[in-house]
């Protein structure tokens, strides 16, 4: 029976995965009772089938887990404001479409799908927000998530095209790895270790208990809640709160500054933490004189004639200006904006886009580290004319490969073959 019509059966599914001899199947079960908050299968069904799986229910916006019985690759999306059964009968539609070759495009993660058919998939809420999201958010969110499964069927595309291409990567003293480049020092965890609270809590004016998804309402507050795996960005508020100084409930290190205090929550993994305000001296965050300006060039609302003749700089910042407030909404003016972005640097003698990674490749015999490599490229740079905001765009997307040791094969060719 398929998952959009299984709500009576899902005790039953839950109850497979816990007594199931895969120790991913356990795996998975266990990363769901994690995030719900909960301790046995059956009170998992029961909180799924009163808050979701209904007809009736309230719109919200969520991330889910798609995995079938039968392989060990899930798949990972999100709803940003409808009901979850129907866009996972979305899913059982295009997989029964892909698996009667009743499509005009494939698309590769319903044709793995369709290889042993709809009924073998199943669709659980994975991380269930409060209210509905921005759709820009809840994809960090998703980018989040996809890092502790790197073998998701959200990557199928990017498998099949590069099957040939792929790196093989490896570091001194962990070994091989053939995949995409990744900082092996900063590997995510499991999520069945942890759980992602989307929410902070604060104490209002009245002395009561909110919760909210916006870091601006809840640190506008004395007393704010935060727990170590907020998924959202809080560099806003790192800017605006930088000179303000706050106390931690679960460390006694004396007043600190904010963004130290929040650098302490993230890198620590201190779970529920207590924010509380000493002083509070907010900056005024403000945009450049020309932002509006820019924007109306990239909006089509002024004559493109017109960015000639501005500078390389100004360029880059478009390109980040229409990331940040066109892209959410409409990608593909995006996606112009950045062609013709790219054309304007080409006539200026930039033929690094803004949009690429730059990759780094050192032989598997260097043992020098991540760092070594920035510090080097960092004081290399600043004795360029590139403007800075190009250097550090350059250092922010750099990936480092580690190439893996020859093989015997390898050196003997001579090329003949």
């Amino acid at each position: 029976m398929h998952n959009c019509v299984y709500v009576a059966a899902l005790p039953l599914l839950l109850l497979r995965m816990r007594f199931a001899r895969e120790r991913w199947l356990r795996r998975t079960l266990l990363t769901l009772l994690t995030q719900w908050g909960v301790s046995s299968a059956t009170e998992l069904a029961r909180v799924m089938e009163s808050r979701l799986f209904t007809e009736s229910g309230n719109p919200c916006s969520l991330i889910y887990i798609g995995f079938s019985l039968t392989t060990k690759r899930p798949y990972i999306g999100m709803v940003e404001d409808r009901l979850p059964i129907a866009r996972f009968n979305e899913h059982w539609k295009c997989t029964v479409n892909h698996r009667e070759n009743n499509v005009d495009e494939v698309d590769w993660k319903y044709q793995f799908m369709a290889k042993t058919g709809a009924w073998d998939w199943y669709f659980l809420p994975l991380v269930v927000c409060t209210g509905t999201i921005a759709k820009a958010r809840l994809r960090s969110l998703e980018r989040t998530i996809l890092l502790s499964y790197p073998n998701a069927l959200n990557f199928e595309a990017r498998r099949h095209f590069n099957k040939a291409h792929r790196p093989a990567i490896s570091h001194p003293g962990v070994g091989r790895h053939v995949g995409q480049a990744m900082d092996f020092a900063h590997r995510p965890r499991s999520l069945r270790n942890r759980r992602v609270v989307t929410d902070i809590g604060f104490i209002d004016s009245m002395g009561r208990l909110q919760h909210t998804v916006d870091p601006a309402t809840a640190f506008a507050n004395s007393v704010v809640m935060l727990h170590s795996s907020f998924p959202w960005n809080l560099l806003t508020i790192r800017r605006q709160h930088r000179s303000s100084l706050v106390n931690l409930s679960s460390v006694d290190a004396g007043p600190m500054g904010l963004a130290t205090a929040l650098d302490l929550i993230m890198k620590q993994d201190l779970g529920w933490v207590i924010v509380t305000f000493i002083t509070r001296e907010p900056k005024e965050l403000s945009r450049p004189e020309d932002y509006d300006y820019l924007l109306q060039i990239l909006r089509h609302e002024v004559d493109r004639t017109e960015a000639t003749d501005l500078l390389a700089s100004d360029l880059w910042r478009m390109w980040g200006i229409s990331a940040r407030e066109i892209a959410p909404t409409a990608p593909k003016t995006h996606m112009k904006n950045t062609r013709f972005i790219s054309r304007e640097l080409r006539g200026k003698g930039f033929t690094l886009r803004p949009c690429d990674n730059v990759v780094v490749r050192l032989p598997a015999s260097s043992s020098v580290t991540r760092k070594d490599v920035l510090r080097c490229l960092r004081s290399a740079l600043v004795k360029t004319y590139l403007p800075l905001c190009v250097c550090d765009h350059f250092l922010h997307r750099l990936s480092i490969v580690w190439e893996a040791p020859q093989k015997l094969g390898a050196a003997l060719d001579n090329g003949r073959r």
